[in-house]
């Protein structure tokens, strides 16, 4: 059983070294590059300056590059002209790839070549030996992209004179983002954030943006170059990518929880369909468009087709109510809900049709149902669809008459979307984990984790 336990382990081991030279020569392939000529286009690849690469040569470095005298491998890998333009240092998977960067260093130098690349399969840096030190890659560049990056001129003017402010990456993102009504409301901004994806510098990344900014404006060259790392041990680092990746799994299943659900109402054949302007009364008579310009700030909420839009300083309704989108492309796309429950204090414009239920079960299952099916038969125009108030009230629905049936799937329902919306929760304390790890590997205040 030991000698079985041994051999397995073994077995394992020697399967995940045997990837290293793979992977490389799977990433150098990915981006580009050519061991081996193609058609007219020369290969681009080389173990030296002048020695075209054979499969005997591959062959020859061994699965995990055991059989190299050094223990790695330098590729060349070659410009459009056939010069060197990248050291490519090639180690074994249990290897840090920068332990052997200033032999790869000076080799490149030997060469006039000014870029290297260090990995070991899993682990990748690049280095442009003219602007500072290796930094962590996830894919190869590309001849081209390599071309591109060798032409660009630094702007030290530029650097120093750009506004860096804690939503720097969010303006690149949303642009508009303080204008959205999710956003003034302070209750809501968090899951706005979240649905977003809105990326907010944090204090220590300002904090060093702001003094690589002060160094290159006083010209200080070796205040750059001193700046520092913090860089712990690979054990610790591959710990703390561990930890961290734990975290990014449970948020990537939360978030495909997320993606994916979609309440369904299972339909028995015996239910007796019944057009929906028959199930409730329809209030648009009731609705009130306001101009933007016209609209004074306040704290209801100013419901158009997709949802809230603004916030005002009075309201129309006071009430349970379903809103249906009247018009607009995502009648069609669906990417958010066109049927949304509202309650209490609001205002609703001319691009929502507005619907009173005299029970609010029926209310809840007419909602599902309605975002679960395609409704493009009653929808018209095609420059800007639109649902009007007589073909909304055509929409079958099948529904049981009984209300005791409809409270029972709609209590299911909502045990479901209570666990759903329990996922939100969980991504932002993982992702509050995150942060607490990074704020311990920066010697950073971790940021306290909110209350379940």
């Amino acid at each position: 059983m030991v000698d079985e336990q041994r051999h397995n382990r073994s077995g394992a081991e020697e399967m995940k070294e045997a990837t290293a030279r793979i992977k490389i020569n799977k990433l150098l392939e990915a981006a580009g590059w050519r061991f081996f000529p193609e058609g007219d286009t020369p290969a681009n690849i080389r173990l030296e300056p002048s020695v075209n690469l054979k499969t005997t040569d591959l062959d020859a470095l061994g699965d995990n590059f055991e059989k190299t005298t050094k223990g790695f491998v330098d590729f060349l890998l070659l410009d459009a002209k056939g010069f060197p333009l990248i050291v490519l240092e090639a180690k074994a998977e249990d290897k840090n790839p920068l332990v052997g960067k200033e032999q790869a260093r000076k080799y490149a130098q030997s060469l006039n070549c000014r870029f290297i690349i260090l990995s070991s399969g899993n682990l990748h840096y690049f280095w442009d030996l003219e602007r500072g030190n290796p930094y962590v890659i996830t894919s190869f560049p590309t001849p081209e992209s390599v071309i591109g990056y060798q032409k660009v001129k630094p702007h030290p003017e530029r650097l120093t004179a750009e506004q860096v402010g804690d939503d720097y990456i969010v303006l690149t993102q949303r642009p508009s983002y303080r204008l959205a009504a999710e956003w003034k409301n302070e209750a809501e901004r968090p899951s706005y954030i979240q649905a977003n994806k809105l990326r907010f510098l944090r204090p220590y990344q300002l904090n060093a943006v702001r003094s690589l900014q002060s160094a290159v404006q006083a010209g200080n060259q070796e205040k750059l170059r001193s700046i520092q790392i913090p860089l712990p041990p690979l054990e610790v680092q591959k710990e703390i990518v561990a930890e961290i990746e734990g975290y990014q799994k449970v948020i990537n299943g939360a978030r495909a929880v997320l993606d994916n659900y979609r309440p369904l109402i299972p339909i028995h054949p015996d239910w007796p369909k019944r057009n929906l302007g028959s199930l409730a009364e329809n209030w648009d008579s009731r609705r009130v468009p306001i101009t933007k310009g016209d609209r004074k700030e306040g704290p209801f909420p100013y419901y158009g087709a997709s949802g809230i839009v603004d916030y005002v300083v009075d309201f129309i309704f006071d009430e349970d109510i379903l809103l249906i989108s009247e018009d607009g492309a995502n009648l069609l796309a669906r990417s958010t809900p066109i049927a949304f429950a509202v309650s209490g204090k609001c205002w609703v414009n001319n691009h929502a049709h507005v619907l009173k239920f005299a029970e609010p079960a029926t209310q809840k299952f007419v909602e599902v149902y309605l975002n679960s099916i395609s409704i493009e038969e009653f929808v018209t125009g095609a420059a800007q669809p639109k649902i009007n108030q007589e073909a909304l009230n055509r929409i079958p629905i099948p529904i049981p008459d009984d209300f005791a049936t409809q409270e029972a799937i709609v209590v299911e329902i909502e045990a479901e979307q209570a666990l759903v919306a329990a996922n939100r929760e969980l991504i932002t304390r993982f992702e509050q984990k995150i942060q607490a790890t990074l704020a311990r590997i920066w010697g950073e205040d971790e940021p306290v984790l909110a209350e379940a």
